[in-house]
């Protein structure tokens, strides 16, 4: 009587460590654009595109940063959060949805400094 042991099959968990560490690509990709370009920005450039056509729209090259900076501390923070959370849909919905942000906050920067060149 040789009872064969099946192994128990649980579904696999979509891991969340590929889309953070791409995001994270995606953001260092839109630094680095930045920091070559830096020495070679002019005064003032367009930022708050919300804000009425003018001087209101312009701010100093060092405040291109904050799309990058705030995509990392949102990247990160939602990585967190999932690795926290027990159901997989909100784990994911999370991390996509930090990707996502990332790569429109590296956009972001990549257009206006494209506007300069």
């Amino acid at each position: 009587m040789f009872l064969k042991l099946r192994p128990k099959i649980e579904p696999l968990e979509p891991s969340t460590k590929k889309p953070v560490v791409l995001g994270l690509g995606i953001l260092a990709v839109g630094s680095l654009l930045f920091a070559v370009s830096w020495f070679s920005l002019p005064p003032q450039v367009p930022l708050f595109y919300s804000r009425p056509w003018g001087d209101g729209q312009l701010a100093q090259p060092l405040f291109l940063a904050l799309p990058l900076v705030f995509g990392i501390i949102f990247l990160i923070l939602n990585a967190i959060f999932a690795r926290r959370l027990e159901d997989s849909f909100l784990k994911q919905a999370l991390v996509f949805g930090a990707v996502t942000a990332s790569l429109f906050a590296s956009i972001t920067v990549i257009r206006i400094l494209l506007l300069m060149f």
